[in-house]
């Protein structure tokens, strides 16, 4: 028995009807008359048949594969592909050029004549010269893959919200509700609430991927119940720890992970493990304003003497203000926030903790500026009386204006920074103890390079930054 021999395809259906609808096929009136009779040309179809002259036949023969790919040019994709897949096999759409009713559907466009044409996407392969303006460069192939990843993602996802509705929304609410606790938690519920976060979101990707089952379903909605009892014991432990000043509180875990000088991670873990209080040892690490702010009335009953006391804070620093004994004067002193909690941080746990005026006094530093400057100035004027030295002090240079003179000796040295002097002598100069005069006076001899007080009018020519024109002022 003699098999059947396969004919040849010259021109197939796809060809054909893209060719036709192409402009340049008006440029061939003979092979646009065939190709409107044929729906296919096979090579006996052009044997001996008065439809084909020999011009016709060369045409088809050697010069129809260019003309294809001239008609490929002509035509350009949206850069997208619809998926139709209604119950009815009937109901889905034709493809223009092969006429099988697909799933899958792209739409391409002729840049001369507007023609408008669905393609399936088996059939926009045959065609490599239509720029389908596919995504990063993708082959139809390869998106039609994607796309259909996608959809199947999209009939599991409907089949998952079946049983848990709106589950990738709710998902996402429980990370925004739990990232956004007033307190964070201890470790072991913290641990606990996280893994059955991290089990739900497995769960739920894999089932949308085609990977889910039954049991999954069952598993997810037990973690649901689960997640559920973990946060009542959650709230419950907010409301009973809210009052603590010594809890970690969500701002205080915001600024631990900023700060670049920390082991974030390491500390995080053992403020969890202490049942997230700050405990005696972190203590003097945290010095974010609120916290500190919060301990305010706390570290002021601590302060021994009614000389110093507390008078605010900002983001940087603590203040303090000390009263002379007539309580007239006050002087401005200030500690950073970091130093002062390193230094006075883990009082806060000790049984009936002080902090004495003077170690405030040898800690701080005075605030910079002409009136606290003037009160300290005019302190040490008056510790200085009944000696030898005289005080000056220049105030249109804070830096390093000071400067002191032997009256007896008739000598006087080179000027030295107040910012200094004021702060290493501050202790004595407000305090004023028993010893303060001598010791002042022993250090002021101490200063380098005195010289004879006559010889000061040629060497004092004034402040030699300010230009010519303030001279007069």
């Amino acid at each position: 028995m003699k098999k059947k021999r396969k004919r040849r395809v010259l021109i197939d259906k796809e060809e054909r009807q893209l060719v036709l609808n192409s402009v340049i096929i008006e440029r061939y009136p003979k092979l646009k008359k065939v190709l409107k009779k044929y729906k296919r040309i096979y090579e006996k179809d052009i044997i001996g048949n008065k439809d084909f002259d020999d011009e016709l036949k060369n045409l088809i023969l050697f010069v129809f594969k260019d003309i294809k790919k001239q008609a490929e040019q002509e035509w350009y994709g949206t850069g997208t592909m619809d998926i139709i897949d209604p119950p009815n096999v009937k109901d889905r759409v034709q493809c223009s050029l092969c006429g099988r009713r697909n799933v899958y559907i792209y739409y391409i466009i002729n840049r001369y004549n507007n023609k408008k044409l669905n393609v399936g996407s088996e059939c926009i392969e045959k065609f490599p010269g239509i720029d389908a303006k596919l995504p990063k460069g993708m082959t139809p192939k390869q998106y039609k893959n994607k796309r259909m990843r996608e959809y199947a993602e999209l009939k599991y996802l409907e089949d998952f919200n079946k049983v848990f509705p709106d589950a990738r929304e709710m998902l996402s609410k429980w990370n925004f509700e739990y990232n956004n606790l007033p307190i964070i938690l201890p470790a072991n519920l913290h641990n606990n609430i996280l893994n059955i976060h991290k089990e739900a979101n497995i769960i739920f990707k894999n089932y949308i991927k085609g990977m889910g089952s039954e049991k999954s379903l069952e598993r997810f909605g037990i973690l649901m119940d689960e997640r559920k009892k973990l946060m009542i014991q959650a709230w419950s432990f907010i409301d009973k720890n809210k009052g603590n000043k010594l809890i970690c509180t969500k701002q205080i875990y915001n600024w631990i992970i900023n700060q670049d000088s920390y082991n974030q991670e390491e500390l995080i873990n053992d403020i969890r493990n202490n049942s997230s209080i700050i405990s005696n040892q972190i203590i003097p690490l945290i010095y974010e304003k609120d916290f500190i702010y919060g301990l305010l009335e706390n570290f002021k009953n601590m302060l021994t003497g009614d000389r110093v006391s507390i008078s605010g804070l900002d983001d940087k620093n603590i203040y303090f203000k000390f009263r002379d004994d007539k309580q007239r004067i006050e002087s401005e002193l200030y500690l950073t926030n970091k130093n002062f909690m390193k230094i006075y941080g883990r009082k806060l746990t000790e049984k009936n903790p002080t902090i004495c005026e003077r170690d405030i006094i040898l800690q701080a530093k005075l605030v910079v500026n002409e009136t606290n400057y003037t009160i300290i100035k005019n302190k040490l004027e008056k510790l200085l009386m009944g000696t030898d030295y005289k005080v000056y002090l220049d105030y249109e240079d804070l830096r390093y204006g000071l400067e002191f003179i032997n009256v007896n000796k008739k000598t006087y040295a080179d000027k030295i920074s107040p910012h200094i002097f004021f702060n290493n002598q501050k202790a004595k100069i407000l305090l004023q103890d028993e010893n303060a005069k001598e010791y002042i006076c022993k250090v002021i001899s101490r200063i380098n390079n005195w010289k004879p007080l006559s010889d000061k009018n040629k060497y004092d020519i004034g402040n030699i930054s300010k230009k010519p024109e303030d001279k007069g002022n």
